[in-house]
């Protein structure tokens, strides 16, 4: 019985830490309204200045799928994780120019396609 009550003294300690942050009784955070205009929803707004920092290339190519290990079913001629690293170089400098403008894929892939 005392363990029961422990229970339900740290579901209230929980809830209320919860809704101090602004999370409702799921822990989930609160839902943030949506614009009921379509177009301003789809189009989004401009970020807030400093929201991105630092944007550059990854010091380490393929860190996730290096930390996941080689895959198990893989049967290429050379190992997983070295077949993918040059995709996620070349990915991660695309990436980087296109965010900064230097390039622009849309045109691009007209180019390629005709």
């Amino acid at each position: 019985m005392a363990n029961a009550i422990n229970q339900a003294g740290w579901v209230r300690v929980a809830l209320a830490a919860a809704t101090a942050a602004g999370h409702d009784k799921t822990g989930l955070p609160a839902p943030e309204p949506l614009t009921a205009t379509p177009g301003a929803f789809w189009e989004g707004a401009e970020l807030p200045e400093g929201l991105l920092n630092e944007v550059r290339v990854p010091p380490v190519a393929a860190a996730l799928p290096k930390r996941l290990g080689n895959f198990p079913l893989w049967r290429g001629l050379t190992f997983f994780l070295d077949t993918l690293e040059p995709f996620y170089t070349k990915a991660a400098a695309t990436g980087l120019d296109v965010f900064l403008g230097e390039l622009n894929l849309k045109e691009d892939v007209a180019k390629e396609s005709s």
